[in-house]
């Protein structure tokens, strides 16, 4: 296994802990490691936040597709309101 670290870590898509592969039709899918990673929270907030996240399961693998969840993530967005605007003098 020391011998092959080198070479996935030289890979993007490809690490020892998470899963992210691209499929036949270009979609880029993580796990939830690379999920997490990809939001940069911890993978229990993944757990969590099931009800909430796009996602599918492959048998007992959970999986998540980059292009729902950056939807998702436009959709959850929030605008500030006038209130936290600051005002120009």
């Amino acid at each position: 296994m020391k011998t092959l670290r080198p070479l996935l870590n030289k890979w993007p898509l490809c690490s020892l802990r998470s899963f992210r592969v691209k499929t036949a039709k270009g979609e880029e899918v993580f796990d939830v490691d690379a999920l997490a990673a990809y939001l940069k929270v911890e993978p229990s907030w993944i757990y969590k936040s099931l009800d909430r996240l796009p996602h599918f399961k492959l048998g007992k693998y959970l999986r998540f597709k980059r292009a729902a969840v950056d939807s998702w993530m436009d959709r959850e967005s929030v605008r500030p309101t006038a209130a936290l605007r600051v005002k120009e003098r």
